[in-house]
């Protein structure tokens, strides 16, 4: 007698049912035979445009450093960030490190006339096709000469994978990692609330911190665990720790793997130590004495420690480390395709050996993000049906309307009403219908909307 499939029932928010329109990047004033050669490549010398007479910026290191003198160390991490990343939106900018578009984009026009940063000419069909939540006023951003200059004198390695003859190029790899950033974004935009809210922000005085009434929540920060592809392996890394990458790599490959580093709020408010108070006035210079905002540099990690280092500051019980594999399914592939992905998840979950070098003690927990709300019930049905634990969350599934939903929430009512939306589906066989809060999809226990909070 065979079994009747699997059907998830799912509890999808009715204002997810209308996704993004599908528009793409408006054409800039920058033309494409001005950015780029007949070849694909970046120009090094650029010629005047009726916007900007690019003839006059100075493009040398002397220029760029004198450039970075006048930065704040906060935009040189940003700086770095986008060359990790290697494509970077301006809505993806507000989220990880802006507090609202018009102050992203003016620093963007500024970083773009200095040729730290250029911008992608559209359209592209291209990103158009693999990216629908492009809207009007949304451009993609790289790093410029004097942005690859800058980042040489500080960091050679974090500018290893620049080349100029590759950059400026449209691709169809280069609109796959817009979609993923786009995921990391969310992500930044969810660890710099749960900041934001531990420090007593309210909403509509976004600047103003209530120390006396502030909840003692966990404190997030979010990082990349894995070098990114287009990346060579640095000279600093051993040969053992190579190997074990390439290890896991024949199983598997996710999009990208994420580091959750989760604090203990008392370590940080209430510690004996003196950090503790520096924290508090860095925290508060940061939100109350600036126009930049700066609280994300509490919420980012711009180097991963290895593995065993994670592990020894573990132990002092004030942090804990969780990694996470993201999964990006746009929908080009099959159910079969799929379902070959899970079983490949599944001889990995079998071989400790192979992973535990890589992630620690504990499995990291897969997030599969699919465009559009109508695709999660699928989703949620073919991982329930094939993936064998039985540990609630061990599978994460959402959509990214509904991380938008969430995050365009956490605007209107505050950071906390981020972290409090329901936008998370366990894909493991004992979930339920309802979507969960961030806390709740990755066991992260007091913060806003967590059924342990209360």
């Amino acid at each position: 007698m065979r079994n009747k499939p699997f059907r998830a029932k799912l509890n999808i928010p009715n204002s997810a049912a209308n996704p993004v329109s599908d528009v793409g990047l408006v054409k800039g004033s920058t033309e494409a035979g001005a950015l780029v050669t007949a070849a694909g490549d970046l120009r090094r010398v650029r010629p005047d445009t009726p916007r900007v007479p690019w003839s006059k910026i100075h493009v040398d290191r002397q220029y760029a450093r004198w450039v970075g003198s006048r930065m704040l160390p906060a935009h040189g991490q940003m700086l770095a960030a986008l060359a990790y990343h290697r494509v970077l939106t301006t809505e993806q900018f507000e989220r990880a490190f802006f507090r609202s578009r018009a102050t992203a984009e003016h620093w963007l026009r500024w970083a773009e006339r200095e040729r730290l940063i250029f911008r992608f000419p559209a359209p592209a069909s291209t990103l158009e096709t693999a990216f629908p939540y492009l809207e009007r006023g949304n451009r993609a951003y790289a790093i410029d000469w004097n942005g690859y200059y800058l980042l040489h004198e500080c960091d050679p390695d974090a500018i290893a994978g620049w080349s100029y003859r590759t950059v400026a190029r449209v691709t169809a790899t280069l609109a796959h990692k817009l979609q993923v950033n786009e995921v990391w974004s969310y992500f930044m935009a969810a660890a710099r609330a749960a900041h934001l809210s531990s420090m007593g922000i309210r909403p509509g005085l976004d600047r103003i911190i209530d120390l006396e009434r502030a909840p003692l929540h966990p404190v997030l920060a979010l990082g990349c665990a894995s070098e990114p592809t287009h990346k060579p392996c640095s000279a600093r890394r051993d040969l053992s720790a190579t190997t074990a990458r390439n290890r896991l790599n024949r199983l598997v490959r996710p999009d990208a793997a994420l580091l959750l580093h989760i604090k203990d709020p008392g370590a940080l408010l209430i510690g004996p130590d003196s950090s503790t108070s520096y924290y508090i006035f860095a925290m508060s210079q940061a939100l109350n004495a600036t126009v930049q905002d700066t609280s994300w540099t509490y919420a980012y990690i711009p180097d991963t420690l290895p593995v065993a280092v994670l592990q020894e500051l573990e132990r002092d019980g004030t942090s804990t480390f969780r990694f996470c594999c993201l999964e990006l399914e746009t929908g080009s592939h099959d159910a079969k395709a799929t379902v070959e992905k899970i079983k490949a998840y599944v001889r990995l979950y079998s071989q400790p050996h192979v992973w535990q070098p890589e992630y620690g003690s504990r499995f990291p927990t897969i997030v599969v993000v699919v465009p559009h709300s109508a695709q999660l019930p699928r989703q949620v049905e073919l991982w329930r049906q094939h993936w064998p634990m039985q540990t609630a969350y061990s599978v994460v599934i959402t959509s990214l309307d509904l991380l938008d939903l969430a995050y365009q929430a956490g605007r209107c009512d505050g950071p906390g009403a981020m972290l409090r939306y329901a936008c998370y589906y366990d894909g493991s066989r004992a979930g339920g219908a309802d979507p969960v809060p961030f806390a709740d999809a990755f066991s992260i226990t007091g913060l806003p909307g967590s059924l342990q909070a209360s």
